[in-house]
């Protein structure tokens, strides 16, 4: 499955103590299905390559929505892995705009409007991303009642929607 995953997006943030920079990838797979992982950091801690799929992401996120968000609120996605990824995974979500720290409490995070970020990755993807067989959406939101419309695309309320293949 991961041999199918097409890389859209590389960044580069600091982790959240600041003491390495972390390289991030986001890709997308034969059903425009997202996926994320940490590709890199300069410190020396360990942590793991494997990528983890926007759907398991935005279900621990979804759990705990009405909660602080912590590195310690993505470990389940890691289990049996370096407890560094969880907290590599929260600094691109930082560095992406989706969570924010919460000025009141050290260590803590809140989710933010996602719009941006699906609107950016709905481009990136482009049409060779095929129609997503379910569409993406921002942590907090609940799966869309309607089908996507037909001729267009937009990014609304986070989610992004399948962009028809243009006939030659």
């Amino acid at each position: 499955m991961t041999n199918d995953l097409r890389v859209v997006k590389t960044g580069a943030c600091a982790s959240l103590s600041g003491k390495s920079k972390l390289t991030y990838e986001l890709a997308c797979g034969p059903a425009a299905e997202l996926h994320v992982r940490i590709a890199k950091s300069t410190g020396t801690g360990a942590f793991s390559k494997d990528w983890i799929a926007w759907d398991q992401l935005q279900r621990v996120l979804e759990k705990n929505a009405t909660r602080p968000i912590t590195s310690h609120t993505l470990t389940p996605l890691f289990r049996g892995l370096s407890v560094n990824t969880a907290g590599f995974l929260l600094a691109a979500l930082k560095h992406e705009g989706l969570v924010r720290a919460m000025e009141d409490k050290p260590r803590c995070y809140e989710l933010q409007d996602a719009a941006a970020f699906f609107a950016e990755l709905q481009t990136l993807m482009g049409p060779a991303a095929g129609a997503p067989k379910k569409t993406l959406q921002k942590p907090t939101a609940p799966a869309p009642k309607k089908p996507p419309p037909k001729t267009t695309a937009t990014a609304k309320k986070g989610a992004i929607k399948p962009v028809p293949a243009k006939k030659r």
